[in-house]
C-alpha cells in the first residue's frame, strides 16, 4: 500500500512510545521509515520528515495524558460520575448536564471540551469496569485543558473602570478646549 502525498498522514494518539521506539509510518518499514534520500548519492542521507513528526506526536500524547488530582478536567469528571444514573445505562438528565455546564465554565473549561468529558465518563461507564477507569482517565488527558493565563473577573472590571474613567477625561478636556 502506497501513501500518497495528497492525502494526509493519520496519526495514532492513544498509544505510549518510549523515548527509545521510532514509530515509522504505515507502509514502511522501519529502517526505511527513519531514513530518507535527498538525491541519489548514497551518503546523502537524510532524517525522514513524517518520522521526526510522529515521535514527537507521541511524546505529546504521552505527556499530556498525565493528569493531577486536582486537574479541572479529573475534578469535573469525578462531579459528572457522581451525577450520572444507571449502572451501565449512565443517564445524564438535562437539569444535572446544564448544572455541569455551568460548573465547568466557572473550572474554566470550554463547553465543548466539558461536552467532551461527559461523553468519555459515560462511555467508559457503559463499556469499561467505571466511569473513571484507568481507559477513561487517559482519554481526558486529550482534552484541552482550561486556560489558566485569562485574567480574573475583578482585574477586568478594573481595567474597563479605568479605561472609562480615561476615556471621560478626555472628552471632559476636549470640551474645555473648545470653549
Amino acid at each position: 500500500m502506497s501513501v500518497s502525498p495528497t492525502h494526509p498522514m493519520l496519526r495514532l494518539v492513544s498509544t505510549r512510545v518510549a523515548p527509545t521506539q521510532h514509530p515509522s509510518p504505515i507502509g514502511i518499514p522501519p529502517a526505511a521509515g527513519q531514513l530518507r534520500r535527498s538525491s541519489e548519492d548514497p551518503r546523502d542521507i537524510l532524517p525522514n520528515p513524517h518520522f521526526l513528526s510522529a515521535n514527537r506526536i507521541a511524546r505529546e500524547n504521552a505527556a499530556a495524558a498525565d493528569l493531577s488530582l486536582t486537574d479541572a478536567r479529573w475534578v469535573f469528571a469525578q462531579e459528572t460520575a457522581q451525577r450520572l444514573e444507571g449502572d451501565k445505562q449512565a443517564i445524564l438528565r438535562p437539569q444535572r448536564r446544564r448544572d455541569l455546564h455551568a460548573l465547568a465554565t466557572k473550572a474554566g473549561l470550554r463547553p465543548f471540551d466539558a461536552n467532551l468529558v461527559i461523553a468519555i465518563v459515560q462511555d467508559a461507564a457503559r463499556n469499561e469496569s467505571g466511569p473513571l477507569s484507568t481507559g477513561a482517565a487517559s482519554r481526558l488527558g486529550l482534552v484541552r485543558p482550561p486556560a489558566t493565563d485569562s485574567p480574573s473577573v475583578i482585574a477586568q472590571m478594573l481595567i474597563a473602570s479605568l479605561l472609562g474613567i480615561l476615556g471621560t477625561a478626555i472628552l471632559i478636556a476636549w470640551f474645555v478646549k473648545a470653549l
